[in-house]
């Protein structure tokens, strides 16, 4: 038999995947064969436990995703936006400098390959 979810209700600091993770275990664990619980009073167990729990970094769209296809609905609030939008200029700064970077080893590639082809040409001379 599954673990008893109650054991393991993720922290303040928990993704948003270990809270979907969790979410899963609850439907598993009290929905399954048996059905001890509806997926309604399954959906209520876990938003009072993610409203008492969950931080700033678990409230994302994926888990307001995942959440809306399961039924229920998460408010996302202003605090939420404002992470995700931090969180996805810091990625897109992330990409823009390895990108940056793949570009500056190819022009540095290319000037050594410059330099070393003229004085391979002043040599032969």
């Amino acid at each position: 038999m599954a673990l008893d979810p109650n054991k393991n209700i993720p922290s303040s600091l928990a993704s948003d995947d270990e809270w979907i993770q969790w979410h899963k275990a609850l439907k598993s664990y009290y929905g399954g064969f048996f059905g001890v619980m509806s997926k309604e009073e399954i959906n209520i167990k876990f938003l009072q436990a993610f409203e008492q729990r969950a931080g700033d970094q678990a409230n994302t769209y994926a888990l307001s995703t995942y959440a809306q296809n399961q039924g229920f609905t998460i408010d996302r609030g202003i605090s939420a936006y404002t992470y995700d939008a931090v969180a996805g200029t810091y990625e897109g700064i992330g990409s823009g400098f390895m990108s940056i970077g793949t570009l500056a080893v190819f022009a540095v590639l290319l000037v050594t390959a410059g330099i070393g082809y003229t004085i391979y040409s002043i040599m032969k001379d």
